[in-house]
């Protein structure tokens, strides 16, 4: 799932299967794709696709937006969920029950900067924030956080790195390029946080 469906076409669906026009030529081969759902009215993009899987059975993979109800979310249960940017904390705890009977050992997958400082869905994610269970209770819910800042990407150099830092607002260089969270609700200086 993504914020628009224009963000899950232009991702999520065209690093996995391809471009609208070039179906077939993302990470999954096109010889392994079945098929595909119908399309979602006026986005370019497509319900779900079906994949021919190792065991020689069919996966499906579902796509969905932040623009949907939160009531889409709560659909039947799923093996894997990956959320790209934050989602609300209605959406997460609707994702976070897709994993029950069969799919009980699913995996729920969030990628984001946390732009928006310690939000609700962040505060889940660290121990420290939160205020709400003991750390066994934590310990207990399989939650983990990987921060990874923009050296660690493979495709960015160093020289871009800096000359992007340069061209934004200095309050969001920690989040934007190191991925720590900003504490508070916005930046209320637009200047760095000193460490």
């Amino acid at each position: 799932a993504g914020r628009s469906w224009g963000d899950v076409q232009k991702s999520i669906q065209e690093y996995l299967i391809g471009k609208p026009d070039e179906r077939g030529t993302g990470m999954i081969p096109a010889d392994l794709i079945v098929g595909y759902g119908p399309q979602v009215a006026n986005t370019g993009c497509i319900e779900h696709v079906k994949v021919r899987h190792v065991s020689g059975g069919t996966s499906y993979l579902y796509f969905k937006s932040y623009e949907q109800p939160v009531l889409s979310f709560e659909m039947t249960n799923r093996d894997y969920i990956r959320l790209d940017e934050e989602p609300d904390y209605k959406r997460y705890a609707a994702c976070v029950q897709r994993f029950r009977g069969h799919t009980r050992d699913g995996r729920l997958l969030l990628t984001f900067t946390p732009e928006e400082g310690a939000t609700e869905v962040v505060q889940l994610f660290m121990w420290e924030m939160s205020n709400h269970i003991t750390k066994e209770e934590f310990d207990k819910s399989s939650r983990a956080v990987v921060v990874i800042s923009q050296y660690d990407v493979p495709h960015k150099t160093d020289e871009e790195i800096e000359i992007g830092a340069l061209n934004m607002d200095p309050a969001r260089r920690a989040a934007k390029i190191h991925g720590q969270i900003a504490f508070g609700k916005g930046a209320v200086y637009p200047v760095e946080e000193s460490t």
